[in-house]
């Protein structure tokens, strides 16, 4: 494996605290590097509250100064992230850790850990 600097970094943002908490880190991860930040909220089929979340994340990004470009998609979240980095070649991901209890995370699986496996390019996970 061979060192690639990062210059596309994509925050998951879904309005959750462990997402704030990685949002925080994506925002002055870019504003030490000079980087543009895309921010993705994956929206379930049904629910309007997409607008919502990204404009608290945009209201909190704003201070940064960063070049930002924010926008939904809908479908189930881990497949949607990961499909968005292959898709539009984004070579950093940064998402809150393990949003459920474990044992919920146990049963039913998590959107972290199928990011985690199948992510082509590192992770930055905060908790």
């Amino acid at each position: 494996m061979r060192f690639k600097a990062i210059t596309r970094p994509l925050l998951a943002y879904d309005g959750s605290q462990r997402a704030s908490a990685a949002m925080h880190a994506a925002a002055e991860v870019a504003t030490a590097l000079a980087l543009p930040l895309t921010v993705l909220h994956v929206a379930r089929e049904g629910t309007s509250d997409s607008a919502k979340v990204l404009d608290e994340a945009r209201r909190y990004l704003q201070s940064y100064g960063l070049d930002l470009t924010c926008e939904t998609v809908t479908g189930h979240p881990h497949e949607r992230i990961v499909e968005m980095i292959h898709e539009r070649g984004y070579d950093c991901l940064f998402i809150g850790a393990y949003g459920h209890s474990r044992i919920i995370e146990m049963v039913l699986g998590s959107t972290t850990e199928f990011v985690l496996r199948n992510s082509p390019c590192p992770v930055f996970l905060s908790r």
